[in-house]
């Protein structure tokens, strides 16, 4: 019993589990890390998509992976600009995009 307890360390179920910041993007209840990370990962792809500096896009939660607070889609606008990125196993890919009105 003693050597199960480093194995059931690792898998996570030695213990509470600590629980993740949240915060609201869009209107869901996101986890801080997950959507930090997903915000940081797009935004160069999406400056070069865009045409537009990295400092003057800003994000947004649209979906949510179903039953966690993940995301799945993120909107992008700056630039008079708007883009929706969608997550596939690979990373961050723009699904849509269109100009805003002036």
């Amino acid at each position: 019993m003693k050597n199960l307890l480093p194995l059931a360390a690792l898998l996570g179920c030695a213990g509470p589990q600590i629980a993740r910041p949240k915060i609201a993007s869009g209107g869901f209840m996101v986890d801080k890390e997950s959507v930090d990370r997903a915000f940081e990962d797009i935004r160069s792809r999406a400056s070069f998509e865009m045409d537009c500096p990295g400092a003057q896009l800003q994000f947004t939660v649209l979906f949510l992976a179903y039953g966690t607070s993940f995301p799945e889609q993120i909107g992008a606008s700056g630039c008079n600009k708007k883009a929706v990125y969608v997550r596939i196993p690979s990373g961050w890919v723009m699904n849509t995009q269109s100009e805003t009105k002036k």
